[in-house]
């Protein structure tokens, strides 16, 4: 498995990665800054907890974005997919077929409602 993408929350507080192999199925991880109470954090360590995983893809994935809002974890792959994933719970909540050409960048604008 190799790291694909990373990208923080826009507080800071999460993390979220993807893996893959060079054309397997793709991972996406979310990791939350472990309380600045703890042990380690005191010792000046930086901790990160796993939270969950889920596949994000049946292909490696190419691009990994996070709204602004922190509400969402967008992921685009090498087949032209692109997902909208819940940052809270990992959940899919959207799928689109981008193109037939990797998805190679990201970017999320807010929704006026």
């Amino acid at each position: 498995q190799v790291f694909r993408a990373c990208r923080f929350s826009s507080d800071g507080s999460q993390l979220f990665t993807v893996q893959s192999s060079s054309r397997g199925p793709a991972v996406l991880q979310q990791f939350h800054l472990q309380d600045a109470a703890t042990p380690a954090a005191i010792a000046n360590d930086i901790v990160w907890a796993e939270l969950r995983r889920v596949q994000a893809s049946r292909r490696p994935v190419t691009s990994l974005v996070v709204s602004a809002d922190g509400r969402h974890v967008v992921a685009g792959d090498t087949d032209g997919q692109v997902r909208v994933f819940s940052s809270k719970t990992l959940a899919l909540l959207r799928q689109y077929k981008a193109h037939d050409l990797p998805v190679t960048s990201l970017s999320v604008a807010p929704v006026k409602t």
